[in-house]
């Protein structure tokens, strides 16, 4: 039986690589924040600080959520992948 439509396979595969560079592009993007952030906040009256100390840890929690995100988008479509192929190879055998 001929096959009726096809995966871009190639661009499956790279969707999954972009999830990798964007988690390594939030955590740099981050490192630089605080980086940046750390020299400025020297001269910052307390207060300020404190307020400026809660946000980051917010701006902490999300990067984090983000990340795990993902990882997680990342996991799933590598499993609908394998479940796709596994079903793809059940399909041709059955049909053989």
């Amino acid at each position: 039986m001929a096959e009726t439509y096809a995966v871009d396979w190639q661009a499956f595969n790279e969707t999954l690589s972009q999830l990798s560079t964007v988690q390594s592009e939030i955590n740099e993007l981050n490192q630089q924040f605080a980086s940046g952030n750390t020299q400025a906040l020297t001269g910052w009256i307390s207060d300020v600080k404190e307020m400026f100390d809660q946000r980051k840890i917010n701006w902490n929690q999300t990067v984090a959520e983000m990340q795990q995100q993902a990882a997680a988008a990342q996991q799933a479509a590598a499993q609908c992948r394998e479940e796709y192929l596994q079903a793809h190879q059940y399909g041709v055998k059955t049909w053989s």
